[in-house]
């Protein structure tokens, strides 16, 4: 659900020419190339799908149609019952497409519809009675009616044939051939043969089916019958009915309710299940045993013994009989908790386990020894082996046909899981931690007399294995052979080609019955074979990735079945390889959709077909790519190349798309191609585009730059002529300027020399009028004073005529013509200029404005007019009443502003 992201279920499949799988969705038609979904989105739930000559075909809610592909790729829709107006039934749906000649049958429960190809023509075939389901069969169409047996329609119109009591109680849900009649799989009574017009059980599986509903079946190419049931999943049954198989939810499924089922070019089986979809690789060379309920745990090992196939993991010594693969798995007893190995040493099969070594005999086990922990065993000879355990190294010898402990070898203490002898005094061991050890035992194997080191480095999960008395190291440092003249390991010329696209997982080695070393990478089991001529190794690539592999690193097993198929233990289970049956895809690659982009991430689905041409701001593009093989064991890889962008082929990926960014613009091919394991798959696929130029570097943008480059040299030409004229003008102007300045300087020099003559005059004028008017102040205020003490005098008749002289003195016009004059001279005409604005002003007010123009106080004023202060401020009252000046305005600043 969440990878696919479409609806829940899947009603129906088929398959294109390109070999991408269509699935009949609740949200609309799915498709899967092996590398991404697609969902093209509908209207209603589509029920059925169906591919013929090149064209999918759907069924849905209401309509049917076909959808074509685009040059994009894309899948686009046409309603056959929009563009032929086929009047459709109240919620009516299709469930079943096929193809007979060159009809196409479209099945709802209501009516058969049979549309001509060739005339367009839309024939209805509309029983009294719904209809259950259709089959095609031999290109004769049959179908069942509800409650009804089996009818067939042809020319002559529609037949019953059989099952009319036999089905009225349960659906048919399909018809195989037979050689000479039909065989028929129902929901709930199991299978029938119809031969001769006669209708008979068919008893296989029959307590099963009988006890299950079943709702989907087919018929696989290799005469198998598949069975979809709604409660317990898939069972397969051999042709004549002795071999069955069953997958559920325990055994893989998404879902135990298969809905829909079908077989791809491949052999592959595909379920479209009530949640989800499932590849079952009923064709596949692996076959995973998933330990669903926890019984075996992870397997350390596993050999096939006395007509028994024995696997060792952490949770005891498991076996079942060796060909029967449905058979339950028993247990050994005395033998659980952790087993490391299992090796046939002698013509005995012992077990390295926690405990120490044992020996199984059929369903039991026999301790031999007591000491603690058992990694390995190697024969010195036919009554003498050699055990690597936690400890060191022991030895057990066989005493009258009976295996017994004989004692620890001394001088050697290090854990030795890695052991291997060179020959019998001589033995290798690899600690991944602490390096290679070169032992050297004494003739009676009791003490190690020379422990040596060797220089080879260590390596992490490195090991130790022994072919053909050749003793190899295999590290993340490649792959070496002891030499005995040299006394050390030395490289071997075969690591380049097992390292190369790969990466170093374990050192783990396993030699099979064949004489082949298994080696395991991260993405490809590894085979090393020694050639018989020489001494060089072939290499052969299983592309069974480590994720599918799930191994537990240091600990991969392998175990020979002897049939050409081997055991692989894992984490959870185990999984069964025969290199018999492998083959390299035959799927081709394909491009799956090309877009390009600009900055704003805006899209543009390109055509797959023809070369394209792109504006300059669309140069960000993205190739998807694909090899429509469906069996996950299989990795596909892939390696691109872009012409014009890249000097060399970039190295191998397992991104199945290809993204470039901000290209500059010219003409591009881009070139991919796929591999599984070392062979490659179908052709190298390309594409050509182009990014055209941006308009600024375009002929006509070159053409029009060539003339703005000419016009721009006669107007730089032009402006530099004009220029040189200006500055010549501006140069004599300037001079002319320089004179008129000389000379304005002069005048201005007389001017100011003027003006500071009439500066000094009017400072002059300013203080003849300041020292009349202290004169004029002084001199009132003296006869005012003079007046006031006189007037004390008693006698004032003879006094009188003094004073009204004094008051002449003091009131004397001269005077004031003579200020007046003074302060005209000094303030420019005020006097005129307040009389202009105020002519209502009498001589007196004058005289008050003059004297207020000049800041005297209130006390001085009334000493000038022989008034008193009181006095002063009335005439001040009443002046700016002559004014008309607001209450606001000050008197003094409005007489200064004037």
């Amino acid at each position: 659900m969440e990878k696919y992201a479409a609806g829940n279920q899947n009603w129906m499949l088929t398959q294109g020419s390109n070999n991408q799988i269509y699935i009949a969705n609740n949200e609309g038609v799915l498709s899967f190339d092996a590398e991404r979904w697609k969902l093209y989105p509908t209207n209603s739930i589509v029920r059925s799908v169906a591919y013929f000559d090149d064209i999918l075909y759907s069924g849905s809610y209401m309509d049917f149609g076909y959808w074509t592909k685009q040059p994009s790729g894309e899948l686009s829709y046409q309603s056959l019952v929009e563009e032929y107006s086929v009047e459709i039934i109240e919620d009516e749906q299709f469930w079943n497409i096929y193809k007979i000649e060159d009809n196409l049958v479209f099945q709802s429960l209501n009516r058969i519809l049979l549309f001509n190809r060739t005339t367009k023509e839309i024939k209805s075939i509309q029983p009294e009675k719904p209809i259950l389901k259709s089959f095609v069969v031999a290109e004769r169409l049959y179908f069942q009616l509800e409650g009804d047996g089996i009818y067939q329609y042809s020319s002559t119109g529609i037949i019953y044939l059989f099952g009319k009591s036999e089905f009225q109680d349960t659906e048919v849900i399909e018809l195989f051939p037979l050689s000479d009649g039909l065989r028929v799989l129902t929901s709930s009574k199991g299978f029938y043969s119809y031969r001769n017009k006669a209708l008979r059980p068919w008893a296989v599986l029959k307590p099963i089916l009988q006890s299950e509903l079943v709702y989907s079946g087919l018929q696989s190419t290799n005469g198998n019958y598949m069975i979809g049931t709604v409660t317990n999943g898939l069972y397969i049954v051999s042709e004549d009915g002795r071999e069955s198989k069953h997958f559920n939810f325990e055994k893989g499924l998404l879902n135990n309710t298969v809905l829909s089922i079908y077989e791809d070019k491949d052999l592959n089986l595909w379920l479209g299940l009530d949640n989800g979809i499932n590849c079952v690789l009923t064709n596949s060379p692996f076959e995973v045993y998933n330990d669903s309920k926890g019984q075996l745990g992870t397997v350390y090992a596993s050999i096939r013994y006395q007509n028994k196939l024995y696997f060792a993991t952490n949770r005891g010594l498991f076996f079942r009989p060796l060909n029967h693969a449905e058979s339950e798995f028993s247990s050994v007893s005395g033998l659980s908790g952790q087993n490391w190995n299992l090796e046939i040493v002698n013509g005995v099969l012992f077990v390295g386990h926690d405990r120490g070594s044992f020996i199984v005999n059929g369903e039991s086990a026999i301790r031999v020894g007591s000491y603690i922990g058992a990694w390995t065993h190697r024969s010195i000879d036919r009554n003498t082996i050699i055990v690597g355990s936690y400890d060191g190294i022991h030895v057990l010898n066989r005493v009258n046909g009976v295996w017994k402990y004989a004692f620890k070898i001394s001088g050697f203490d290090i854990s030795s899981r890695h052991l291997e002898t060179i020959n019998e005094q001589e033995v290798l061991i690899s600690h991944e931690y602490k390096g290679v050890y070169h032992l050297t035992l004494s003739k009676n194997l009791t003490i190690a007399k020379n422990v040596r080191t060797l220089a080879i480095q260590r390596g992490r999960h490195a090991s130790l294995e022994k072919l053909n008395d050749e003793v190899y190291y295999l590290s993340p440092d490649g792959m070496f052979r002891y030499d005995t003249q040299a006394q050390d390991f030395l490289p071997l010329p075969i690591s380049s080609e097992m390292f190369k696209n790969d990466s170093y997982l374990t050192g783990k080695m396993i030699v099979d019955q064949q004489n082949r070393i298994w080696t395991f990478f991260e993405k490809n089991i590894v085979l090393i074979e020694k050639n018989i001529f020489d001494s060089s190794f072939s290499v052969q690539k299983i592309p069974l990735h480590s994720d599918f592999r799930k191994t537990n690193l240091g600990f991969e097993n392998v175990g020979d079945l002897n049939n050409g198929s081997f055991v692989l233990g894992t984490m959870n289970g185990f999984l069964t390889l025969s290199l018999s049956q492998y083959v390299i895809p035959k799927s081709l690659l394909f491009f799956s959709r090309i877009t390009a982009y600009n900055l704003n991430q805006k899209e543009s689905s390109l055509s797959l077909f023809q070369t394209s041409k792109l504006a300059p701001e669309m140069n960000n593009l993205r190739f998807e790519f694909s090899v429509p093989y469906y069996s996950t064991l299989n990795s596909i890889q892939y390696q691109w190349y872009m012409e014009g962008y890249h000097t060399d082929w970039l190295p191998w990926s397992d991104l199945s798309f290809a993204e470039f960014k901000n290209l500059d613009f010219g003409n591009y091919t881009f070139y991919v191609r796929a591999r599984s394991g070392q062979q490659s798959i179908g052709e190298v696929v390309q594409y050509s585009f182009v990014i055209s130029y941006p308009w600024y570097i375009s002929y006509w943008a070159i053409a029009v730059y060539v003339v703005i480059l000419i016009f721009s040299s006669l107007l730089i030409n032009n402006l530099y002529t004009r220029y040189y004229t200006r500055q010549q003008i501006k140069y004599v102007e300037e001079t002319k300027k320089e004179l008129a300045l000389k000379e304005l300087s002069n005048t201005k020099a007389l001017v100011e020399a003027k003006n500071e003559q009439l500066n000094q005059r009017i400072e002059n004028k300013n203080r003849e009028l300041a020292i009349s008017t202290m004169s004029m102040i002084k001199k009132n205020t003296l006869l005012g004073s003079i007046k006031d003490q006189l007037i004390k005098v008693t006698e004032f008749s003879e006094l009188k005529r003094v004073v009204r002289n004094i008051d002449q003195n003091i009131n004397n016009d001269d005077d004031w013509n003579f200020f007046e004059e003074a302060f005209n001279n000094a303030d420019q005409d005020f006097l005129k200029k307040i009389k202009e604005i105020h002519p209502k002003l009498t001589p007196n007010d004058l005289r008050l404005c003059a004297y207020l123009r000049l800041n005297l106080s209130s006390k001085e004023i009334a000493s000038l007019l022989n008034i008193s202060s009181k006095s002063v401020e009335i005439k001040r009252y009443r002046l700016r009443k002559r004014m008309n000046l607001d209450h606001g305005t000050n008197l003094i600043g409005y007489i200064l502003s004037v």
